[in-house]
């Protein structure tokens, strides 16, 4: 539960920093993640 409850934040604050962020630096941040 820990793992998912991490996981799901992380995507969350990748999804509010791409929408603040161009969709460049985003790519390389979910590239990073996966």
């Amino acid at each position: 539960m820990t793992t998912n409850s991490k996981a799901a934040r992380l995507r969350e604050l990748i999804a509010q920093r791409a929408i603040m962020l161009p969709g460049v630096p985003n790519a390389a941040m979910a590239r990073q993640v996966e």
